[in-house]
């Protein structure tokens, strides 16, 4: 088994469907299915249980994609902090101005911002690593840890509106 091999597992349980994930990866359908089946047979166990809809984690599948994307995130932040890149950030558009200008919690020197809706933060995580994840929710993934929670202070206006 190979890191190759972890990221078409961890492709084929994000997508449910052998054939999406072979389009996303670019890789022909039989190389994954002939991949997938190797992992099953090193691991000893079966992964997903096939259907006509697609495919099912199983227990163990579930266990062992834990597994995967906590390699993955060890190995992609690993890689980052070899290339001394900047750290990168995945936030929503409402938290970006607080995080940048009004805490300067974060600094748009060292830091690599990718700002997303709210309610895009979940399938941006499925498709890249961010070292640094600001949002709203607490986020449960294996593949992150939280750091620290801090209160947002909010204003609203009111008022009647005039037009002269």
């Amino acid at each position: 088994m190979n890191i190759n091999d972890l990221t078409i597992f961890k492709t084929i349980y994000e997508e449910h469907i052998i054939n999406k994930a072979s389009k996303k990866l670019g890789y022909a359908k039989s190389n994954i299915t002939a991949r997938f089946h190797a992992i099953e047979e090193e691991c000893n166990t079966n992964l997903f249980v096939r259907n006509y809809t697609g495919v099912t984690p199983t227990k163990k599948g579930e266990i062992f994609y834990g597994f995967v994307v906590t390699i993955l995130s060890k190995l992609d932040s690993l890689k980052q902090s070899f290339s001394n890149k900047r750290a990168k950030l995945l936030t929503s558009e409402l938290l970006l101005k607080h995080l940048v200008m009004s805490s300067q919690l974060i600094s748009i020197k060292s830091t690599k911002i990718t700002c997303v809706k709210t309610s895009s933060i979940n399938p941006e995580l499925n498709k890249n690593y961010y070292s640094l994840v600001v949002r709203f929710k607490k986020l449960n993934r294996p593949d992150h840890v939280l750091k620290s929670v801090h209160e947002l202070s909010t204003s609203f206006l009111c008022g009647n509106y005039v037009a002269i």
